[in-house]
């Protein structure tokens, strides 16, 4: 039994990740084991036990000394093979590395500024590329500078806003354009376009330009509670991303808040590096907003325009018995409303005075 363990343990421990072959040989050496164990067994009868012990303790070692000489030798020849292997890919990886070749490729460098700011340069890089016999910035699907393999360089530009400065070395071609003051005609997206099997890379120039001048917001005013208002806000946020924002103080509060009114209608209209911008906004106010006060301003800004909400009861009217009797406004003296049935209209009384109620008159002094 010793022997037969003996060997199974050098089968899963070294012989079945190397080769199925030697498992095989090992089946067959301990089949054969198997049989001397039957024959021991069988002569048993004939020999003492010292002498089975003995002639039992020479057959194992020989058995173990015949697979271990077959094992060493089997994993002598697996090493072999396998520095054959390593010898064989380090030299396919030697060829390749000789023969490939590096990769084209086209870096750009993007700008961002001001109208009239100056110092700013984009640039459109070739690296491992030779043998070519133009490369070319275009925009707008024109080529707008051009560069020969010599290094001379032809533009459409005009040398007074920019300069040009072509680079060409080793494997390596470069264009950069350095803007002496930044225009608004400068703004657009370029392309960096070379000869042969390479990817053609866009540049983009952003111009940047303030807010212009204050929002102009509608004026709200007297609205009939829970009824759709429409408004709306309208300016020149700053080009090319700026944007209107709203801003509320309800009747108990003390500072303005941002604030999102749903779904609004938003229309951008971008020219000559200028945006003009139109939010309208339909919304139902209910008594919370009653003497509230929305703000439009520009983002990152403090430029607004803001407006008063007055929020009439729906049921204001039907306290009026008579059509067309003033009533004097909830909130303000100089205001009155009438009421044509259900339908109420708020007027206001000239030059500052109050609305009289009794008498149905705006005069001087308003009675309480």
């Amino acid at each position: 039994m010793f022997f037969v363990l003996f060997l199974g343990t050098i089968i899963l421990g070294q012989v079945v990740p190397q080769n199925f072959e030697v498992m095989e040989g090992l089946l067959t050496e301990i089949n054969q084991c198997k049989q001397i164990r039957e024959k021991f067994s069988e002569l048993k009868t004939e020999f003492s036990d010292i002498e089975i012990r003995g002639i039992h303790k020479d057959m194992r070692l020989k058995i173990l000394t015949s697979v271990n000489s077959r094992l060493r030798a089997e994993l002598r020849r697996v090493i072999q093979t396998n520095d054959l292997l390593k010898d064989k890919l380090r030299e396919m990886s030697l060829k390749l590395g000789e023969t490939r070749q590096p990769t084209s490729e086209i870096r750009v460098q993007n700008t961002t500024g001001e109208v009239g700011e100056g110092g700013k340069e984009i640039s459109c890089t070739v690296t491992n590329h030779n043998n070519w016999t133009y490369f070319n910035i275009e925009r707008n699907g024109q080529t707008v500078v051009h560069v020969a393999p010599d290094g001379r360089a032809q533009t459409r530009f005009n040398p007074k806003y920019l300069t040009i400065t072509p680079t060409i070395r080793e494997n390596l071609a470069e264009i950069a354009i350095s803007f002496a003051s930044l225009r608004c005609t400068d703004e657009g997206l370029y392309s960096c376009v070379i000869e042969g099997n390479v990817q053609s890379q866009s540049i983009a120039v952003v111009i940047k330009t303030p807010s212009t001048g204050k929002p102009s917001m509608s004026k709200i005013g007297d609205v009939i509670g829970y009824k759709p208002t429409d408004f709306k806000c309208e300016g020149q946020p700053s080009y090319p991303d700026g944007k209107l924002v709203f801003q509320v103080k309800l009747q108990n509060e003390t500072v303005f808040r941002n604030f999102e009114f749903p779904d609004p209608t938003v229309v951008d209209k971008d020219r000559n590096c200028v945006r003009k911008q139109t939010i309208s906004v339909t919304y139902v106010f209910t008594e919370v907003w009653d003497e509230a006060k929305i703000r439009c301003k520009y983002k990152h800004s403090e430029d607004y325009d803001e407006t008063d909400v007055f929020v009439l009861s729906p049921t204001l009217c039907g306290q009026n018995t008579v059509d067309n009797r003033g009533i004097r406004h909830p909130q303000k003296s100089t205001h009155y409303v009438t009421c044509n049935e259900a339908t109420p209209t708020v007027h206001q009384c000239p030059d500052n005075t109050c609305f009289d109620e009794i008498f149905q008159t705006c005069a001087d002094i308003c009675l309480v």
